[in-house]
């Protein structure tokens, strides 16, 4: 099978429309609300069912600034620079280019934790806890969304096995480098 998945669920105009990626933020972070309301119903830890919603919006925003910042910092130091006259008028803020590091993500949340525990005078160890049991419940679509991409790829396998995947741009860097084999061309899924 080869890889022509569309990244966007629903493509409005050109390049503009709704993503698999924002789709799979989206659930990680609706299924993360659920599963935490469910867990402050059952815990006495200082974190009740009302305050969810904004440890959620909170960790929300700590995920997508630190994703974006953490790709810019360590991979795209430049996009500090770079400024256009049409928008987002700024490198850090055109999250086309580049994307985002799930390192620089976890670190946002860390922080989003440690501001959100300062305010409302909850534990932070507990809300630490609280992001490591639903993470990866968003890594889990990150990943279906990131396939979907075609990042990411596996590892080379053998062409005849049924779930192998054939991802455009390694058909054409193998073709390029005149290699005869083509297991570098597939990835199991």
């Amino acid at each position: 099978m080869v890889h022509d998945f569309d990244p966007f669920a629903l493509r409005i105009s050109g390049d503009f429309g709704v993503r698999w990626y924002g789709l799979s933020y989206m659930m990680g972070f609706i299924c993360a609300y659920i599963l935490i309301t469910w867990l402050a119903k059952r815990q006495r830890a200082g974190l009740s069912v009302q305050m969810v919603g904004d440890f959620i919006t909170y960790a929300a925003i700590g995920t997508l600034v630190g994703g974006r910042l953490g790709y810019v910092l360590f991979y795209g130091p430049d996009l500090f620079m770079k400024f256009k006259s049409e928008f987002p008028y700024w490198g850090v803020l055109a999250v086309n280019e580049g994307g985002m590091a799930s390192h620089g993500g976890i670190i946002g949340i860390v922080i989003a934790c440690l501001l959100y525990a300062r305010k409302y005078s909850v534990n932070s160890l507990y809300l630490l806890d609280l992001v490591a049991v639903t993470g990866p419940i968003g890594v889990f679509f990150g990943r279906i969304a990131n396939f979907i991409n075609g990042e990411l790829v596996g590892r080379p396998c053998d062409p005849t096995y049924p779930l192998a995947v054939k991802f455009p741009q390694d058909i054409v860097s193998v073709a390029r480098s005149g290699s005869r084999e083509t297991d570098g061309a597939c990835s199991g899924c």
